[in-house]
């Protein structure tokens, strides 16, 4: 069925920089839950005319998500796919994209795109940049061939594949396919490619700029477009291995202060020679939750410029970034949601921008990770974060894709979803806030769902929206039970209510219990009397 509603009536353009949320045009606080669909590989978009376990995102997939209260895909419009060749943009392949944009529309998705990439390109077991891209020096003290220094054995190349030859010994298959391809990002090729990138080494970052700036060009009057991730987990960068700082993290925050902002810098201002309108997300050096930006991308101080007329600049630039950033536990960052959450509204006030956890471990793996993702989701509301997941399918199983994907069964020829999963994605929230929200919960086992907040506006447009699920949590009916001055509610369809508070109050309360399943003996008496 298509979505009830127009959910893209009211555009998505800005950030309430006083609280540091995503609101729509009607000043209301917007939140998003979703999952990534990244095809990493050509032709860098999924099937979209046909359902595939493993391949699609068509209109059975939006569906699946629509029956959820999914409302927010971030899709992969990789550099590789816009300009596969020097000077050689792929118009065609733009409009493709567009086409599966304008298709999440009619089931009422909004769209992030993604410049994804991993390792920087398929020679180093990665993707996302094109091959020609790739700088380095040569003779003598040049560039050490890949994967250098974290193996000793150059890999190898085959003129039928841009992948390097597996069963080398520079190589494996786990190195490819599996969990290994990480350390990949230390080579000295990798590192001085993400460097030749930042600094324009033979104009390489311009072309890389225009690939954006006509991306914008085609997207910028899409409804349901949310906004624009410049680049995947930007690497550290630096000219050689022997130039890297001793610590790791420093290395971080060189080149996030340093060659990355100037790149986002450059993106922004190309992508905002088209679309002025539309949200820009960016991303920390490769890490958990946040980085060390000085400001945010697109206000470039200049000589001579009053400190009036620099903040105004600046607070008009914080209106429309958002803060992309991942929560993947490692050896070097094992760090709990708790550490984690709280360093993010750290660094996202200090940068006075929205934010988005835009990446964390969703797969299924025969439902063993379902504790992960359900902590995960409670810390994003305790945070009162909006999320997207890696991923939804496997598609191509490169530089870490799940291989049973995480809502659908990997194995179903059709659309089947997976219970455990689906109970787990579908927990009530509000997807649109008339004021402040302060407080958000779902309780998995019972599905009681309460949320306070602050109201504003009047009218008919100052309207929270909370999406629920009758089939995974209510079952029976729900009961809904509202604490404010001046509050009502009503169904505005299948799964949405809408509530209205009047505006002035301190604060007003929200929530949602499920009804108990009726005995036979009540049931019976029930039918009885009608």
């Amino acid at each position: 069925m298509a979505a009830p509603r127009d959910y893209h009536s009211v555009p998505i353009t800005a950030v309430d920089v006083s609280t540091n949320q995503i609101v729509d045009a009607h000043g209301r606080q917007r939140f998003f839950r979703g999952l990534n669909v990244v095809y990493k590989v050509a032709p860098f978009i999924p099937l979209i005319d046909r359902f595939d376990p493993h391949l699609s995102f068509n209109i059975d997939d939006l569906r699946v998500w629509n029956s959820l209260n999914l409302n927010v895909v971030r899709l992969n419009i990789p550099w590789a796919g816009v300009e596969p060749e020097r000077d050689k943009y792929d118009e065609e392949y733009i409009l493709k994209v567009r086409e599966l944009v304008r298709l999440c529309a009619k089931e009422g998705v909004w769209v992030v795109l993604d410049a994804h990439q991993d390792i920087y390109s398929e020679r180093f077991c990665g993707n996302g940049m094109p091959d020609w891209s790739i700088t380095r020096d040569e003779g003598y003290f040049g560039t050490w061939a890949f994967p250098r220094p974290i193996k000793p054995w150059p890999a190898q190349y085959s003129p039928d594949s841009k992948f390097p030859l597996i069963g080398t010994p520079a190589i494996k298959e786990y190195d490819l396919t599996g969990e290994n391809w990480g350390p990949f990002y230390a080579s000295d090729a990798c590192t001085r490619a993400f460097w030749g990138l930042y600094t324009n080494q033979q104009g390489i970052r311009d072309h890389f700029v225009e690939s954006w700036r006509r991306v914008a060009v085609a997207m910028k009057d899409e409804p349901n477009l949310l906004g624009y991730t410049i680049m995947n987990e930007p690497a550290v960068s630096a000219r050689t291995f022997f130039r890297w700082p001793y610590n790791f993290f420093l290395s971080k925050i060189s080149t996030e202060r340093g060659h990355l902002l100037d790149l986002y810098d450059a993106v922004t201002n190309a992508i905002r020679s088209a679309d002025p309108t539309h949200l820009i997300f960016f991303e920390p050096a490769c890490g958990n939750s946040g980085g060390h930006f000085p400001r945010v991308p697109g206000c470039v101080p200049v000589k001579g410029e009053s400190k009036e007329e620099r903040a105004k600049k600046e607070e008009a630039a914080k209106a429309k970034s958002v803060l992309s950033w991942h929560y993947y536990p490692t050896p070097l960052e094992p760090d709990t949601w708790v550490a984690v959450f709280k360093r993010r509204d750290g660094q996202v006030r200090r940068l006075g921008c929205g934010a988005m956890l835009t990446e964390f471990d969703t797969g299924f793996d025969g439902g063993k990770k379902h504790d992960h993702v359900l902590g995960t989701f409670e810390a994003c509301d305790r945070h009162l974060i909006s999320w997207i997941g890696w991923q939804y399918k496997k598609y191509f199983h490169v530089s870490g894709c799940p291989t049973d994907g995480s809502l659908v069964d990997h194995e179903a020829p059709t659309a089947v979803v997976r219970p455990l999963y689906a109970k787990l994605f579908s927990r009530t929230y509000a997807s649109a806030v008339a004021g402040e929200l302060k407080y958000l919960h779902h309780d998995y086992a019972t599905s009681s769902f309460s949320m306070h907040y602050v109201p504003k506006g009047t009218g008919d447009d100052a309207i929270t929206e909370i999406k629920f699920s009758t089939e995974w949590h209510y079952p029976h009916g729900f009961e809904v039970k509202l604490e404010g001055e001046g509050t009502r509610w009503e169904k505005l369809d299948e799964q949405t209510i809408g509530v209205w508070a009047k505006e002035g109050q301190e604060v007003v309360k929200v929530s949602i219990d499920a009804k108990p399943a009726l005995d036979v003996q009540e049931a019976e008496a029930t039918t009885e009397v009608r």
